[in-house]
């Protein structure tokens, strides 16, 4: 009897976490389609609610705010579509947003979230883009921000070349790079400032708006990895994050690295960035 007491006990238990798996799968998914209405959890919250579907989570504290990024361990459904990882951001202005990575084209997301049910419906604004990798990523935004937003400030040169050619210097939001934040010189300004930035992380690009016959691309980059002085096969650098928080301004960055090609996350969107040329 004691046995049987102890084996209805451990089937009830089992039993509990299952339904409490499956309502947090099911709040889970309802989040990561968008979907309009419902309370805005922390990051935390969000955080406890995936886990307690099984998915992976890690969250960090940059200066731009809190970052969430998540994956599922068995799985993970949205618009009926299977999810790659989904990143949470908040920024330093109060505002949070969301971006979620399927494992299906662009179109295909789009296509779901068109289908999604009218009630209660996607968040406004809510908009799919293609992800570096190929993937469909839906993005929206949870929380608005209060409006306060900061800058980045640097200097700029180009091949040597003076005066300093004018040049459109750019902020590409990493979540979105491709809706970048430009900026114009004249000719002969050394520096530059691009105001009005929501809170966020970004890439930093310049491009000669004339006599660029090679058409080379000037970034804000990092190195790969430490390479030692004549180093051969040593790797090269890719793109630096910027953050930037609300109320701030972010200095000295040199966008002096001249690059052929755009690497990704920015490959493919040298119009955006370059007035459509």
């Amino acid at each position: 009897m004691k046995a049987s007491l102890l084996t209805g006990i451990a089937g009830s238990l089992a039993l509990a976490w299952a339904a409490g798996a499956a309502a947090a799968e099911d709040a889970l998914s309802r989040l990561l389609s968008c979907a309009a209405g419902g309370e805005v959890i922390s990051a935390e919250a969000t955080r406890q609610l995936a886990e307690a579907a099984g998915w992976q989570c890690r969250l960090h504290r940059p200066l731009s705010g809190n970052v969430l990024q998540c994956s599922p361990g068995r799985g993970g459904r949205a618009l009926g579509l299977d999810i790659k990882e989904f990143e949470r951001i908040d920024q330093a202005d109060g505002g949070v947003r969301l971006a979620v990575a399927f494992r299906a084209a662009p179109d295909r997301v789009r296509q779901a979230l068109a289908g999604a049910p009218a009630h209660p419906g996607p968040r406004a604004g809510a908009e799919v883009g293609e992800r570096e990798d190929g993937v469909g990523e839906l993005h929206c935004r949870l929380r608005g921000a209060d409006g306060a937003t900061g800058s980045i400030a640097g200097s700029l040169s180009f091949r040597g070349v003076e005066p300093v050619p004018a040049m459109r210097v750019c902020a590409a939001p990493r979540i979105d790079p491709g809706r970048p934040v430009c900026v114009e010189t004249r000719t002969g300004e050394t520096g530059y400032r691009i105001p009005d930035l929501p809170a966020g992380e970004y890439y930093v690009t310049a491009f000669p708006l004339a006599d660029n016959p090679n058409r080379l691309i000037a970034a804000h980059t990092r190195p790969l990895a430490a390479c030692a002085p004549g180093q051969s096969a040593c790797a090269g650098e890719q793109l630096a994050v910027v953050a930037v928080a609300a109320g701030s301004e972010v200095p000295g960055i040199d966008p002096d690295s001249l690059l052929a090609s755009l690497p990704p996350p920015l490959g493919g969107r040298d119009g955006a960035l370059r007035r459509g040329r």
